[in-house]
């Protein structure tokens, strides 16, 4: 049993979370705790070795959703593309966007409707008071769009 662990990419908070939970669990159980904390650790890592000895047209370094959309683009263009992620899971900020869809196409925004919990959300950040000027600038667009939604 080791506390010589590291944090895991992209959960910071939750890792920083899972560490004082552990160390509450140790110190209630008598645990060394500074013992656990010293001890060596051993990395294993598998690597895939086809991936590293590929061909490939393209390499897209980061797996949120610019990247996604790169490799797929890439990919309908005829592409062979190589996609690498250092989390353990896809989608970056992506994944916590509260499912809104990032759709530049006219014809594809179109045809979703706004809920109504959409509408409550641009209009409660219409009617925030900003200090920061870019935001400001940014507010006064998002009006003028939603005034002409």
């Amino acid at each position: 049993m080791t506390e010589n662990l590291d944090v895991v990419s992209g959960t910071s908070l939750s890792s920083g979370g899972l560490f004082v939970a552990l160390d509450a669990a140790l110190e209630a159980s008598g645990a060394d705790i500074d013992a656990l904390k010293n001890q060596e650790t051993t990395v294993v890592a598998e690597v895939d070795e086809t991936i590293v000895d590929s061909t490939t047209d393209v390499v897209i370094v980061g797996g949120g959703g610019a990247g996604l959309a790169a490799a797929v683009s890439a990919h309908q263009n005829g592409a062979k593309v190589i996609l690498i992620e250092k989390t353990p899971r896809i989608g970056g900020n992506t994944i916590i966007s509260g499912a809104a869809y990032n759709a530049a196409d006219p014809e594809r925004q179109a045809m979703l409707e706004m809920t109504d919990n959409e509408e409550e959300t641009i209009e409660t950040i219409l009617i925030e008071e900003q200090e920061d000027s870019l935001v400001q600038e940014w507010q006064a667009t998002l009006q003028l769009e939603w005034e002409a939604y």
